[in-house]
């Protein structure tokens, strides 16, 4: 029996085997996003704001949020959705078409990526098991949380 009284799916807590079998399954990629604010000196022309606003529509707050993001380009052009969430609850997903890189000002910063997609509608099949998946609260905005069973 083991002494783990409440397993996790921790890098940091699980053995080698069990580690890579997890970073191999499934995963959706989810953006968190804050309140609305405005973004002064944003290098993205055209948007004036981004974040959650709850009198907008899902269609514009994926073209305010879709960009830019530091991804792992090898973990995010595996999933087929983004969900984005506000206050630990997922807000809207979008099915990424693509990923295209941006090229930021300051050769000094990874690699950042706009996400390429439409806004999944609340009909779509993959709706309501993504909605449902808990994401966390953690300062970073971008997690890689497990496929709910059936979605892909």
């Amino acid at each position: 029996r083991s002494k783990e009284r409440f397993p996790t799916k921790s890098l940091h807590s699980c053995n080698l085997n069990h580690t890579t079998k997890w970073m191999e399954q499934a995963m959706a990629l989810n953006i968190k996003l804050s309140e609305r604010r405005k973004v002064p000196d944003d290098p993205v022309e055209g948007r004036p704001w981004i974040g959650f606003d709850p009198n907008e529509s899902e269609e514009i707050l994926f073209e305010m949020n879709r960009g830019v993001w530091r991804l792992s380009q090898v973990r995010a052009a595996r999933e087929p959705f983004a969900t984005f969430s506000f206050a630990g609850t997922i807000r809207f997903a979008a099915r990424i078409d693509r990923l295209e890189p941006f090229d930021t000002p300051d050769p000094g910063h990874q690699r950042k990526s706009w996400i390429v997609g439409r806004v999944l509608p609340h009909t779509d099949p993959a709706w309501r098991p993504l909605r449902a998946i808990a994401v966390d609260t953690h300062r970073n905005p971008v997690t890689y949380l497990p496929d709910p069973p059936g979605v892909r």
